[in-house]
């Protein structure tokens, strides 16, 4: 009788609390998954929008990175390509913008919470991603595009996405 009360019960009881939670934590997964994913869907169509304005954009196959197609009016505007490159936290998450001949029409970053607060994540700054704005060849770090002080790491991790994604884009030019 003492075993059931002191082992028994407490390891049933705390067997049908963590059954219940488990429950509710997957009934609430399966209610808001939909929410989440066309929140994201939202989300990256906007900045999409933002790096390349277009009516459309439409996902192609490509390696190495994340490719749209972007078209206004049923004719082609561009590519929109998003790539990561190795930062000082993990990795840094570019989109890229690429009108028609080839010129960056505009970049922002998709993610980079691993980086150094204050110093890594300045990357984020409009100075120093207005720097690839208009370029038409592969960039250099220090050359080309000045990195952010205290940074280098952050910086060069964006300036490989960027060329990345000029990689890409001129496979997808090449393959056309």
């Amino acid at each position: 009788m003492k075993l059931w009360k002191t082992i028994l019960i407490p390891t049933l009881s705390l067997f049908v609390i963590c059954l219940v939670v488990a429950g509710a934590l997957a009934g609430s997964n399966a209610i808001t998954a939909r929410k989440i994913e066309e929140l994201n869907r939202r989300n990256t169509e906007a900045l999409m929008k933002q790096v390349l304005p277009a009516e459309a954009y439409e996902e192609v196959s490509a390696e190495g990175g994340t490719v749209y197609r972007a078209s206004s009016g049923g004719a082609a505007a561009g590519y929109v390509i998003v790539t990561a490159a190795k930062g000082y936290g993990g990795d840094v998450q570019v989109m890229t913008g690429f009108d028609e001949t080839g010129a960056i029409t505009n970049i922002d970053i998709v993610a980079c919470d691993d980086e150094t607060p204050g110093l890594g994540q300045r990357v984020k700054e409009r100075a120093f991603l207005d720097q690839f704005v208009g370029k038409t060849e592969k960039t250099v770090l220090k050359t080309d595009v000045d990195a952010i002080t205290g940074a280098t790491i952050s910086s060069t991790a964006v300036n490989q996405a960027v060329n990345d994604a000029r990689s890409i884009w001129e496979q997808m030019e090449g393959g056309e």
